[in-house]
């Protein structure tokens, strides 16, 4: 079943609501029960639709991860307003787990961790500011409000009753996007952020699928445990 994603979710007050009036239950298209034929009947309008149509499906062909059912996921979690993620100025990212058979076991996307005490540290909930906007990008990862989403996939995990050895058993992929919705991809087939890296080794996560040349790769803890301090100390750009 086809989901809807607002990018203009959020200029709607967190009392409006929302679900009634996009389903027309409520408001001016609320008496027509074909409103979206009926939006689209006017030519004008027609004929911007179909152009949006055809450059999102050119979009879509573009790059073969556009038309994967997870990535599509993971773009859809970082920008659905739902799920508490943080509004960072920056970059969003979105972690989801499935176990071997392809069922979903949890997922998430950055957040503010700081939001659960109440008190900004430095950055602000509302996603305005950013400590890490003008700062090389992984270096001193661990600097920000940002709980990192495959670290909030990880607690979410355990709490479910899966230990640290069962992590073999559960595959992790993660993706991220610019601010506009644009996605960033890796310069090569491996995990960036020592901060993650150093989780991973911890509690025994071999590996996280990341995008990178049009596809889904494993990025091994084993290796990026070393790559990722490249970047941290600038000798490899991200």
């Amino acid at each position: 079943m086809p989901e809807n994603f607002d990018l203009s979710r959020d200029q709607f007050p967190k009392e409006f609501p929302y679900n009634d009036f996009v389903g027309g239950k409520v408001g001016e298209m609320s008496k027509n029960k074909n409103w979206r034929d009926y939006v689209l009947s006017f030519p004008a309008t027609w004929n911007r639709y179909e152009v949006l149509r055809e450059r999102v499906a050119g979009f879509l062909k573009s790059n073969a991860l556009f038309a994967d059912e997870r990535f599509q996921r993971a773009w859809g979690l970082a920008f659905s307003g739902f799920y508490g993620e943080s509004k960072c100025p920056k970059m969003r990212f979105a972690c989801s787990v499935y176990d071997k058979t392809g069922n979903l076991i949890t997922e998430s996307t950055n957040k503010n961790f700081c939001a659960e005490f109440g008190k900004e540290r430095l950055c602000s909930f509302d996603g305005s500011t950013c400590i890490r906007l003008g700062m090389p990008s992984r270096t001193d990862a661990t600097l920000g409000d940002c709980g990192h989403a495959p670290i909030w996939c990880l607690a979410k995990v355990f709490e479910l009753g899966w230990k640290p050895s069962d992590l073999p058993m559960l595959d992790f992929y993660e993706a991220g996007f610019y601010p506009d919705g644009s996605p960033w991809w890796r310069t090569e087939p491996s995990y960036t952020c020592t901060y993650c890296e150093n989780m991973f080794a911890i509690f025994g996560l071999d590996k996280i699928y990341g995008a990178f040349g049009g596809a889904w790769h494993p990025l091994w803890t084993k290796d990026s445990l070393y790559t990722s301090t490249e970047y941290a100390k600038g000798t490899k750009k991200a």
